[in-house]
């Protein structure tokens, strides 16, 4: 291998791992996103869960 292969190598392989790194960032970004979201639908369902319970136990204690 002579300079300009192994120039042409390191910067291929530099350009490669770049790239990837991008991909990495663009990821973490969508997983960021969905993890929100999901900590958002959890939320929804444990209100919608405590306003539920709550309605029961009035309606029970009213026809108790």
């Amino acid at each position: 291998m002579d300079i300009n292969e192994f120039e042409s190598f390191i910067r291929d392989s530099i350009a490669t791992a770049l790239e990837h790194l991008q991909a990495i960032t663009l990821l973490a970004e969508e997983l960021e996103t969905h993890s929100l979201a999901a900590g958002q639908t959890l939320q929804n369902v444990s209100r919608i869960t405590e306003d539920f319970i709550s309605q029961q136990r009035q309606e029970q204690s009213t026809s108790s």
